[in-house]
C-alpha cells in the first residue's frame, strides 16, 4: 500500500509540474472512480458467501455502489469526452437517486 501511495504521489506531482490540464482531469477522474469500482467488485465476494438477511444486505450495498458508479462514470463522460459539466438534472442524477433504493 505504501508503494502504491508513493507511486500515486509521484505521478500526481509529475502531472502538476509537467503536464497540462487534460492530464490532471483524466487523473482526477480515474483517482475518484477506480477505488469506488474496487469497492463494488469487493462487495460481490460476501454476497456469494452469505445467506439469508445478511445476503440481502450485501446485495443492497452492491446495488447502491453500482448505481453510484454509474453516476460517477456518467459525470466523468461529460468531463472527459464532452468537455463540459454535467447538466442538472442529468442521467447521473437518475443513477444516484435510484441507488437510494438500495440504501
Amino acid at each position: 500500500m505504501a508503494a502504491a501511495g508513493l507511486l500515486f504521489v509521484a505521478f500526481y506531482a509529475g502531472g502538476l509540474l509537467f503536464a497540462g490540464d487534460a492530464y490532471l482531469r483524466i487523473q482526477s477522474n480515474i483517482t475518484y472512480n477506480v477505488p469506488a469500482l474496487a469497492a463494488l467488485l469487493l462487495s460481490i465476494i460476501p454476497i456469494r458467501r452469505s445467506r439469508g438477511r445478511e445476503r440481502i444486505g450485501w446485495i443492497c450495498l452492491a446495488f447502491l455502489l453500482a448505481c453510484w458508479q454509474a453516476g460517477d462514470w456518467i459525470v466523468s463522460y461529460y468531463d472527459l469526452v464532452l468537455d463540459a459539466g454535467a447538466p442538472v438534472p442529468s442521467y447521473a442524477d437518475v443513477a444516484y437517486y435510484v441507488g437510494y433504493l438500495g440504501f
